[in-house]
């Protein structure tokens, strides 16, 4: 961890510095992460043109959603089925014979 450049941090290093950071200073460091979260949720409108994109596409991945819970479906439950119709086959060729 030492070899990294001046100035620069690993993901680990920033991780562990928050955690020391918001246990030395206890109600500071709540204070910090509640005022983050404030400033988050309390945000202005965009007023601007979504488009029918973000429709379609949502209505791309419901369809494709539904087929592959039925084609899933429909394989789980066909398997059984198969395996019972060729076992009652071998039973009437060895009943024939």
């Amino acid at each position: 961890m030492r070899n990294l450049k001046r100035g620069m941090h690993s993901a680990k290093d920033v991780t562990v510095s928050l955690a020391i950071d918001l246990t030395n200073n206890g109600a500071n460091g709540v204070k910090r992460i509640l005022s983050a979260l404030l400033i988050l949720c309390i945000s202005t409108p965009a007023h601007s043109y979504g488009g029918p994109g973000a429709g379609i596409a949502f209505i791309g991945t419901l369809i494709s959603l539904i087929g592959i819970i039925a084609i899933g479906g429909v394989g789980f439950l066909w398997y059984p089925i198969k395996r019972l119709l060729k076992r009652n086959e071998k039973e009437q060729e060895t009943d024939e014979q």
